[in-house]
């Protein structure tokens, strides 16, 4: 390989999620961090932030929430960079251009915390919609694959929608008033880690 090219190697995160070994800086130096994800629509956001304001003082659980703007299910982690690879990102512009599937409903019906070495991720689960869901995190990742990058589903992907990290950990509990969100949309973001900033590089309507 010559030193003018750098391989896409991937490295597994968590469950359902995708990094690149590009041959970067160290991940201290790592900023820039790009992923494909549903965001919540804006009266979708406002509901889910309420339901997790109630859950928090319901539950005690401490901790700042995340900002409806930000609030997500992921479907692919593509890493953390300093600074994006044109390449990589002009990948998941493809693949998010060649993604065809029916707008859905996803049902949010129950929360939990995640088990973490440190703050316990408090999230949402979802049962309708999930198929959906997962079919087309399945067509993304195909759509990734046919791009020339190396990659590999991990297996046990677990839609989830993160409210906050909490200073306590909750069991599984069923909403009593589940949250729908109307997905009408794929989204490609780029995070600027640490300053709470979240860039759409690309964004696609699911129009079938």
């Amino acid at each position: 390989m010559s030193a003018s090219k750098k391989s896409f190697r991937p490295i597994h995160g968590g469950a359902g999620q995708l990094s690149l070994d590009l041959g970067l800086p160290p991940p201290c130096e790592r900023n820039d961090n790009l992923f494909f994800c549903l965001l919540a629509g804006h009266d979708d956001a406002a509901r889910t932030t309420a339901l997790a304001r109630s859950v928090c003082l319901r539950h005690g659980v401490g901790g700042q929430l995340q900002a409806a703007s930000r609030l997500h299910v992921s479907l692919y982690s593509l890493g953390k960079h300093a600074g994006l690879p044109p390449r990589l990102l002009d990948i998941a512009k493809r693949a998010g251009e060649a993604i065809r599937a029916q707008p859905f409903e996803l049902t949010f019906d129950r929360f939990v915390s995640f088990r973490s070495r440190g703050r316990p991720p408090l999230v949402l689960l979802c049962d309708g919609g999930k198929a959906e869901l997962v079919d087309l995190q399945h067509k993304l990742g195909t759509a990734i694959g046919t791009t020339g990058l190396n990659i590999a589903l991990h297996s046990g992907f677990e839609p989830h929608c993160t409210l906050l990290y909490g200073y306590r950990a909750v069991p599984a509990t069923r909403l009593e008033q589940p949250v729908t969100w109307q997905v009408r949309e794929l989204a490609l973001v780029h995070s600027l880690v640490g300053q709470g900033i979240y860039l759409h590089p690309g964004r696609w309507p699911l129009l079938g």
